[in-house]
């Protein structure tokens, strides 16, 4: 795993992420999300998303339930901004004017994604050859979701609002 777009202070708290469960997809499902994170949506009320790859869970399950309010953040790269609003138009305009969902902006991210929930943490990296293999790790300790919430802050600083 690819671990180089995590900050090395973020490096030196990772034994705050407890219980990991990994998560290894079937190739039949390979570009779906795992049950058990979809599962999970029902039970969380604030939802943040850093990634630098396009997940179809923004159009379909997140845009649900931005519609229901609950209140998602997300950090992505310019370009997947682009791919939402040039093939999923109708679904852009009407996140950008819903109150409770936020766009940040991020110039240059290594890291494949990590949901941050008030439920979860889950993440998913690069190996150290730069592949996206689709392999989640997920953990429900809170410990774990206060590391990703600080993750979660330092990318914010470094970020935009769209």
């Amino acid at each position: 795993m690819n671990i180089d777009s995590i900050p090395i202070k973020m490096l030196d708290r990772l034994n705050e992420i407890k219980d990991i469960k990994l998560i290894i997809q079937n190739n039949i499902y390979l570009f779906d999300t795992n049950k058990e994170i979809l599962n999970n949506l029902n039970n969380i009320s604030i939802l943040i998303e850093i990634s630098s790859i396009f997940k179809m869970i923004y159009i379909k399950e997140y845009f649900n339930l931005s519609k229901k309010g609950l209140k998602i953040i997300y950090i992505l790269l310019k370009d997947i901004i682009l791919r939402i609003k040039n093939e999923f138009e109708d679904i852009y305009n009407e996140y950008k004017k819903m109150k409770n969902v936020t766009f940040f902006v991020i110039d240059d991210i290594n890291i494949a994604s990590f949901t941050i929930t008030n439920y979860f943490l889950s993440f998913a990296l690069f190996t150290k050859n730069g592949y996206y293999i689709n392999h989640e790790m997920i953990s429900y300790s809170h410990s774990s979701i206060k590391w990703g919430e600080y993750l979660f802050n330092y990318y914010k600083k470094i970020s935009y609002v769209l």
